[in-house]
């Protein structure tokens, strides 16, 4: 079919007002739709307490005795943690089995039959189970400018037979948090 001059008008027109109305509905669109923006600022400080030794701290209980793992036996190697504090500030601490537990109290060993209890003084420490409040032994309360903190570590036997002679590892993670 042959285009003539009165059909390609035509077809012109009516494009040319679709084109018309497209164009004219488009600021109509760009008003109902806004865009809007959030502003987010924040400023990062000194937590209130800071650990005053390293990250990563190895503890060295040097040679254990193979017959000195029962519970009422054995030496406990100390460990000291001290803290720089804001007075007044709180911390309390979560120490967690990174290595796995033996029970709630016994931190798993490389070695099977070797765990190693947690004591703060005399006292065997929940693993993993300290919650955060005000009455938990690892709670502390800085009057001063520091805290200082003593743990004792002991390996204990788990079960009735000694483990093999060796070289053993455990992972004791420890979780800050404040009030």
């Amino acid at each position: 079919m042959k285009a003539t001059a009165r059909s390609w008008r035509a077809w012109f027109d009516v494009g040319s007002i679709a084109l018309m109305l497209c164009l004219a509905a488009t600021p109509a669109l760009a008003v109902s739709s806004m865009d809007y923006e959030l502003q987010i600022s924040g400023k990062l400080v000194k937590p209130p307490c800071t650990p005053q030794f390293p990250g990563t701290m190895l503890i060295d209980l040097g040679q254990v005795s193979r017959n000195d793992l029962s519970a009422s036996r054995g030496a406990t190697t100390e460990v000291h943690l001290s803290f720089e504090c804001a007075i007044g500030s709180r911390v309390i601490l979560k120490l967690l089995p990174g290595s796995g537990q033996f029970d709630t109290q016994i931190l798993s060993t490389s070695l099977p039959q070797l765990g190693l209890q947690v004591l703060l003084s005399s006292t065997s420490l929940n693993l993993g189970n300290v919650t955060p409040s005000l009455d938990t032994a690892l709670s502390m309360l800085a009057t001063g400018t520091s805290i200082g903190l003593t743990l004792r570590v002991k390996p204990l036997l788990l079960g009735e037979e000694l483990p093999a002679p060796g070289a053993f590892t455990a992972t004791l993670l420890m979780e800050m948090s404040y009030q």
